[in-house]
């Protein structure tokens, strides 16, 4: 893993091959449906847990026995398990950014799924840091949460879908 600014890592995750597998059964699928929960940062998910349980299962436990070591060697942190990965649909003419904001989880992950696409780049402002040189396949991880507001910006061409992943915060005491 290499850290590209504070507290923001990346790496290799899954091949190209196994994106373009997962982008052409979400795109076969067509399930994307508008995340629920916040109304205010719609976007237009597929939640793996429940329409792909085998790419939950595979991504889980390659985050839990690839990235999780290596996060808690350099955070020195317990780095908890994935409890929502999901991947998310940006285009030109429909959902084409995400607004500033925090996620609901301890330690938060994107994956590109492709790269045809111009804008679009996950940005993070406080750390002058955004994913837009990282290939098909990469991993960008950073702490969820208070330190690390990031948003998506515009997508001006092309389609942009990306997986995230949340994981649970620490049991306390």
């Amino acid at each position: 893993m290499q850290e590209i600014a504070p507290y923001i890592v990346t790496s290799s995750f899954l091949t190209e091959e196994y994106c373009d597998f997962i982008l052409k059964a979400c795109t076969h699928a067509n399930t994307w449906q508008p995340f629920k929960e916040d109304t205010q940062y719609s976007t237009f998910d597929i939640n793996f847990e429940t329409d792909f349980p085998m790419f939950f299962d595979k991504i889980s436990t390659l985050y839990k026995t690839t990235v999780a070591p290596n996060l808690q060697a350099l955070w020195g942190v317990d780095v908890t398990e994935p409890y929502a990965i999901f991947a998310i649909k940006y285009w030109q003419e429909g959902q084409t950014s995400l607004k500033l904001h925090r996620d609901d989880s301890f330690i938060s992950a994107s994956i590109k799924l492709n790269t045809n696409y111009s804008g679009g780049e996950l940005y993070f402002p406080e750390q002058k840091c955004s994913n837009a040189s990282l290939n098909t396949g990469d991993i960008i991880v950073w702490p969820g949460t208070i330190t690390h507001p990031h948003e998506c910006l515009e997508v001006t061409e092309g389609e942009k879908y990306a997986i995230t992943i949340w994981t649970k915060f620490p049991e306390l005491g």
